[in-house]
């Protein structure tokens, strides 16, 4: 039976190539996944169809299977694949490019000699979907999307571990929104509830991807910033205020309008805990609220 007929059925991606990277072979699912097939890619350098493979990680392991014959592995791993597809399905909306694990193996000769390769292609995006779906129930508070009580906590000893190892500025701002117990008396938790998501939104959607934003407590909220002086992370506080005293909210009774306050302060070497890091922004936030509110102040 020809082998190739059954390579063609089967649910997963094989390509051959040889020593020169010229395409040997091209199965069924890499023609259906892909935009070419067999008969424009054979013959032709991989790399003219797909230049991303030509990078050092790429080349390095298919010298070391040309030469060892072992075998080398691109693990799954979120966000990660070597040739770029559009995922399929449900996932379409999930991720830009199909998650992938792939394989790459020797072939050898009647004289057992190895002179060419081939890559198995694994289709890993439900996999992907899963895990991203694990880490918002692990990581993230459900309500507002922001880091949960316990991921602050591990963002704060990594990234205090980093500063007392480089000593690279890195810094901590907490936010609370004014009178929130009033906005949830008058208006229902519900509404108090959309208020919690806009603000988190609003603050995560005007921050660096390096930050990161964690619900602390009820309306009250927790910012670090790795590689941030004092002088940055209070403009990034202010910046979060005028953004806050902006939203605007429709209830039964009509426009909403909220304030937040603010406290500010930068990590320093006496600082060897989690609850050290916490009290001098903790404290600058207390000095915020109980001084007019709306305001930002910056730890002595």
């Amino acid at each position: 039976m020809d082998m190739s007929k059954v390579l063609d059925t089967i649910d997963t991606g094989i390509l051959t190539f040889d020593r020169e990277y010229k395409v040997r072979y091209w199965n069924g699912w890499m023609t259906s996944h892909s935009c070419f097939g067999p008969n424009e890619i054979i013959g032709r350098s991989l790399f003219d169809f797909y230049p991303n493979l030509k990078n050092n990680r790429f080349l390095r392991n298919c010298q070391s299977v040309l030469t060892f014959g072992n075998l080398a592995f691109f693990p799954f791993d979120p966000y990660a694949y070597l040739f770029p597809m559009k995922p399929t399905g449900l996932f379409k909306s999930e991720f830009k490019q199909m998650q992938q694990s792939c394989t790459i193996g020797p072939l050898r000769d009647e004289k057992n000699e190895i002179v060419s390769l081939y890559v198995s292609v694994r289709d890993m995006t439900e996999a992907a979907s899963q895990q991203e779906k694990l880490i918002q129930l692990t990581q993230l508070d459900p309500l507002t999307g922001a880091y949960n009580r316990r991921s602050l906590t591990f963002f704060i000893k990594e990234e205090l571990y980093r500063f007392k190892r480089y000593h690279r500025p890195f810094s901590v701002v907490m936010i609370d929104i004014d009178h929130f117990k009033n906005i949830n008396d008058q208006h229902g938790h519900l509404f108090g509830d959309e208020v919690l998501k806009s603000v988190s939104l609003s603050m995560q959607n005007n921050m660096r991807k390096l930050n990161r934003l964690a619900r602390y407590g009820g309306e009250e909220f927790c910012c670090i910033l790795p590689e941030t002086d004092l002088k940055g992370a209070s403009a990034l506080a202010e910046k979060f205020r005028n953004l806050i005293a902006g939203l605007t909210f429709t209830s039964k009774e009509g426009p909403v309008s909220i304030t937040a306050s603010f406290g500010v302060a930068t990590v320093e070497e006496d600082m060897d805990s989690v609850e050290a890091v916490l009290k001098k922004p903790d404290d600058a936030l207390y000095r915020a609220k109980t001084s007019g509110r709306n305001k930002m102040v910056i730890a002595a």
